[in-house]
């Protein structure tokens, strides 16, 4: 994993320190650079952060309580600009517990799950209202399970998983709903397993859609175009024999993932169905819409936990996603331990996760990394700020 060196970072996040000091109170918050905990993290309690809107204004992800006696509250939740707001759970059919796992970029629909008794089944909410997505097969008697794993950028399609296989309950397929019907993606040859993780929509083609995660053992993409059957293809593997594609970015041009190697998960993007390896030991979790930002996790051999952020460009490579917060931006993430980068928002500005907060209990996380051009105009004030004061 490549590290900043912290003596040339220091001198341009004290160069942007004096620039935003003296810039015009007319810059935006979300303008500058920003580290908050979500809250919500207590003796009883954790939370977690799944997905971000396209802006960074809504990020989704589950709430959970202790009840004592080894059981817990498991809830979806959303944050609006900082605020948690529990979602509504469906009013009929005494759910229980849930999670929320993708927002589209628009904000309006949030992708996730719900459970009932022994039931647990995909749910999409929208525009204020929660709608039950159902199973493929509703005749099945055992336990039923359904997930929403994956949402279009405006909301309308959700990708994900459900039993499919009365005399094999135990397996799910990948699926897709739209317009209030669930329908099945198909398996890569003889596999009889899969899971849909991540969904984009063409910009030539906006009622067509690019799915992706993995048959079997190996990542794959579908591809929906109206009036077609469904194509699904099978990802590199770099000469490996197992992946998955966790998410693709909305032009539908970058996929990323992992694959398993003989050390460990290596975390990979591939543009069309070819892989390139980040230099990451970990897993590639998210992308930014023109596919420009990678974020993820990334094994730690020197971290007492094993585990850290990392975010990845073109031009730096991979990087301790922590360190660029405190040594680039100077922020103060004094006691946290940065677990993961689960999603970045399709901007590019804004990363969200998991982690260590300071008294070692398990917290959401959102950091906010201006643009380079709006941070470049900022400095820009501040220079002309400090000419004016001589």
């Amino acid at each position: 994993m490549t590290r900043i060196r912290r003596g040339s970072a220091s001198v341009t996040a004290a160069v942007i320190a004096l620039a935003l000091a003296f810039t015009a109170p007319s810059v935006a918050l979300a303008d500058v650079p920003s580290f908050q905990g979500l809250g919500g993290s207590s003796a009883s309690t954790l939370t977690e952060a799944r997905d971000v809107s396209g802006d960074g204004s809504i990020i989704v992800g589950a709430f959970r309580t202790d009840v004592g006696g080894g059981g817990y509250d498991y809830q979806p939740v959303r944050w609006v600009n900082g605020a948690r707001d529990p979602l509504p759970m469906p009013l009929t059919g005494g759910y229980g517990w849930g999670g929320a796992n993708a927002v589209s970029d628009n904000g309006a629909g949030i992708a996730g799950w719900v459970t009932t008794g022994s039931q647990w089944e995909a749910v999409r909410w929208y525009s204020g209202a929660t709608e039950r997505l159902g199973w493929l097969e509703s005749s099945i008697v055992v336990q039923q399970q359904s997930f929403g794993y994956g949402i279009t950028e405006d909301g309308a399609v959700v990708v994900g998983s459900s039993y499919y296989d009365e005399a094999n309950p135990g397996r799910l397929q990948a699926i897709y709903s739209s317009g209030g019907t669930m329908s099945s993606l198909p398996f890569l040859g003889t596999d009889t397993s899969s899971r849909a993780y991540g969904v984009a929509r063409p910009d030539d083609a906006p009622m067509d859609f690019v799915a992706v995660g993995r048959s079997g053992s190996l990542p794959c993409r579908w591809i929906y175009e109206s009036g077609e059957a469904v194509v699904v293809q099978g990802l590199d593997t770099l000469g490996w024999f197992s992946g998955r594609a966790n998410a693709i970015s909305a032009d539908t041009d970058t996929i990323v993932g992992y694959v398993d190697s003989h050390s460990g998960p290596e975390a990979v993007r591939w543009q069309g169905v070819s892989a390139v390896g980040l230099g990451v030991e970990g897993y590639a979790d998210d992308v930014s819409g023109d596919g420009s930002l990678i974020v993820g996790s990334y094994r730690d051999y020197a971290s007492p936990v094993g585990w850290d952020a990392f975010i990845f460009d073109e031009v730096n490579g991979p990087r301790d996603l922590q360190m660029v917060l405190e040594d680039e931006y100077e922020l103060d993430l004094t006691g946290w331990n940065l677990l993961g980068a689960t999603a970045v928002s399709a901007d590019g500005t804004t990363i969200v996760g998991t982690g260590f907060n300071p008294d070692f209990r398990w917290e959401a996380w959102v950091a906010t990394i201006p643009e380079p051009g709006t941070l470049c105009l900022v400095l820009l004030g501040g220079i002309v700020a400090l000419k004016r004061r001589r």
